[in-house]
């Protein structure tokens, strides 16, 4: 490929006029952003696994369309404010721990691009880190929950009520398909992820029965919009944006399943019911929801 000298600004100039001129110019490969995506495909993004090849195709596309929109098609025009505009972009749809996971594919995609010399420099070079949420998933009060669910609409409401009443992960709730659903045996299968092989039973209430019944089915998943899969993203800030006008920030979307815990525990469930219920692989973990009872202990040993 012919190799080009650029200036800190990004324009092309002639090798020979730079060296005329006596610039302080990086030699670079003049390349599109297609395909230095392509060639990160081909060497890095290829070599993962299934998921994660998906994942970072997604992140990628998206990247390509903000740049396109911003008028820029060669990988070398791409500057440090541009990265910083997109990290922000992201950030106004997902959470911080999501922001980071695809900010950290792109950090790499230009370390790459570098010793391709596909750059001159690195725009991702200082990008510091966003601040992870660290807000603890309390247990959400029922006048909480009330006033939160009176602000939602749609297939959202079935689905926050559905996550209050079987306390799980808002991606099992995700990945949930009609499928997972028998009414006869009254028996719902949660999957941990996409397609995969690891799944838990959990009894088909009444109450979940009556909520599914309230959905309309049409889609592979239940709970959808557009035929497509509420993503966790979406659900994050929808619920963060209500809770924030009931003056209830203290509370996450994730607090939903803390809060079944804590109500079935505090309702008699014992510490192999409820990691049986909420599908821990981890006493540890279910130890948050059973406390002990002095009372008890002391009428179990006679005392």
């Amino acid at each position: 490929m012919l190799k080009l000298y650029v200036s800190e600004d990004g324009k092309n100039f002639k090798e020979c006029s730079a060296l005329l001129l006596g610039e302080n110019l990086k030699p670079i490969k003049k390349t599109s952003v297609i395909e230095a995506i392509k060639t990160y495909d081909k060497n890095c993004t290829s070599h993962k696994c299934i998921k994660n090849q998906s994942n970072e195709r997604l992140y990628f596309h998206i990247f390509r369309k903000f740049l396109e929109d911003r008028g820029i098609h060669a990988i070398h025009e791409v500057k440090k404010l541009d990265i910083e505009d997109f990290e922000s972009w992201l950030f106004t749809r997902m959470k911080a721990t999501s922001v980071n996971r695809r900010m950290n594919v792109f950090k790499n995609f230009f370390v790459k691009c570098k010793d391709w010399e596909f750059v001159f420099s690195n725009p991702c070079a200082g990008l510091k880190k966003r601040k992870e949420d660290t807000v603890s998933h309390k247990p959400w009060p029922i006048d909480v929950f009330t006033q939160f669910l009176m602000l939602t609409t749609g297939v959202r409401t079935d689905l926050f009520y559905f996550l209050w009443l079987t306390g799980c992960r808002p991606m099992e709730a995700k990945n949930l398909r009609w499928t997972d659903i028998d009414h006869d045996e009254k028996k719902i299968t949660f999957r941990c992820g996409k397609n995969a092989k690891v799944s838990r039973e959990f009894p088909l209430t009444a109450e979940a029965s009556k909520v599914l019944h309230n959905i309309r089915m049409d889609s592979l998943h239940v709970f959808t919009e557009n035929k497509q899969p509420i993503s966790n993203d979406l659900l994050y800030h929808y619920c963060k944006d209500r809770l924030k006008h009931i003056g209830a920030s203290q509370y996450t979307v994730y607090g939903l399943r803390h809060t079944f815990g804590s109500r079935i525990s505090a309702e008699g469930a014992n510490a192999f019911d409820i990691a049986e219920l909420m599908g821990h692989t981890k006493m540890e973990t279910t130890k948050r929801y059973v406390h002990k009872d002095q009372e008890k202990i002391l009428k179990i040993l006679g005392a």
